[in-house]
């Protein structure tokens, strides 16, 4: 338990401020954009800037996957805190994966949290002429978007954002290993970018209540995930081949 706090604690002391900065930063961004729609705005709909939103988080996840990927957990204090613990590589892996994807539901949380906040803020002022109580909740089943981020009782986006995001985890949190070379880290380092790239873009860009595309969605998340553990199990063999 000691060794496994001791690795969450690296893990946490890499991020944690970034993440906050980019948290704050998305906010303010999102904030500022409600407020200037919502000056003219006679009710809810008209005050949201769905698409700014959405590139917003575009641009944040791709900011963290950068982030989280930058340390590489190889070199200087952070492999030689990692030595000290004596966890496996494959904990290290898993542990780092869980660590992953937990960012990146703090990112979609807060977010989501922001954008509620803006709209309650919003439905009680004195320039909405359109109050009720289930403004925000239909615009939140409307958007694909704000949808995606805050699903309320579809079930099967609920089930697809879990898939989605653990498979960022294990997908991201793949670690550099020294003997991957030519198209075998082109391989691992592809599948990162690639697949930050369809989380981020994918994520809201389906409609409400559509199964087929949940299933599909979650199915090629399941599948980068599986592909990159066997790239790195595939490495992983090949260090220990080059040690015997």
């Amino acid at each position: 338990m000691k060794s496994t706090g001791a690795l969450w604690s690296l893990y946490t002391r890499s991020i944690i401020y970034k993440l906050l900065a980019v948290l704050a930063v998305l906010a303010a961004a999102d904030g500022a954009a409600f407020c200037l729609r919502a000056a003219d705005a006679e009710y809810l709909a008209q005050a949201v800037p769905e698409r700014f939103w959405q590139v917003g988080f575009v641009l944040a996840v791709l900011v963290l996957t950068t982030l989280l990927v930058m340390p590489g957990w190889k070199g200087g204090r952070s492999d030689y805190t990692l030595q000290r613990t004596g966890v496996s590589e494959q904990k290290q892996y898993a542990l780092r994966a869980a660590f992953h994807s937990l960012c990146l539901f703090m990112l979609i949380a807060a977010q989501a949290l922001v954008l509620v906040l803006l709209c309650v803020v919003f439905e009680k002022s004195h320039v909405n002429a359109f109050t009720g109580p289930q403004n925000i909740p239909l615009l939140f089943y409307r958007s694909s978007f704000l949808h995606a981020l805050l699903p309320l009782a579809d079930v099967s986006r609920l089930v697809r954002n879990a898939v989605m995001i653990a498979a960022y985890g294990v997908v991201t949190a793949a670690p550099e290993t020294a003997n991957l070379r030519g198209k075998d880290r082109v391989k691992k380092e592809g599948f990162i970018i690639a697949y930050a790239v369809f989380f981020a873009s994918c994520f809201g860009a389906v409609p409400m209540m559509n199964l087929p595309f949940d299933l599909f969605f979650a199915g090629l998340s399941l599948a980068a995930a599986l592909i990159q553990a066997a790239l790195v199990r595939k490495g992983r063999g090949k260090a220990d081949e080059c040690e015997a």
